[in-house]
């Protein structure tokens, strides 16, 4: 990848993050999203931006996480993406802290930050 192509991507990255309404997601908190308008909010040290889109019943979730930019060493940061078919009746986790939940026809979604419990 150039540097031209790895700064392009970069801002591309930041815009989304811009451009998402922010929430707070605190723990055992929901959000609600609908087709095709993205939300963005904290999970833990890390920023996630999600989206889905409706189809045939379901909700084609993507999910977008991030760490802190490391200024010091250039506009860099690492992301990572994940993509689900989430159907309504079976919610879809992702680690141990969100979950994501389809409603009926696949008019809306949820996010809850699922509160973690310490094992004996």
């Amino acid at each position: 990848m150039t540097k031209i192509q790895s700064i392009a991507r970069t801002l591309a990255i930041l815009a989304v993050f811009a451009a998402a309404p922010i929430g707070a997601l605190n723990a055992a908190e929901s959000l609600s999203m609908k087709p095709n308008h993205g939300i963005s909010f904290d999970v833990g040290q890390e920023r996630a931006v999600s989206y889905f889109q409706a189809g045939n019943g379901t909700c084609e979730l993507v999910l977008t996480i991030a760490g802190e930019p490391d200024w010091d060493a250039g506009p860099s940061f690492t992301a990572t993406r994940f993509e689900a078919s989430v159907t309504p009746q079976k919610p879809v986790r992702f680690g141990s802290a969100l979950e994501f939940a389809c409603q009926p026809g696949a008019t809306a979604m949820s996010v809850t930050h699922l509160k973690e419990i310490a094992a004996r």
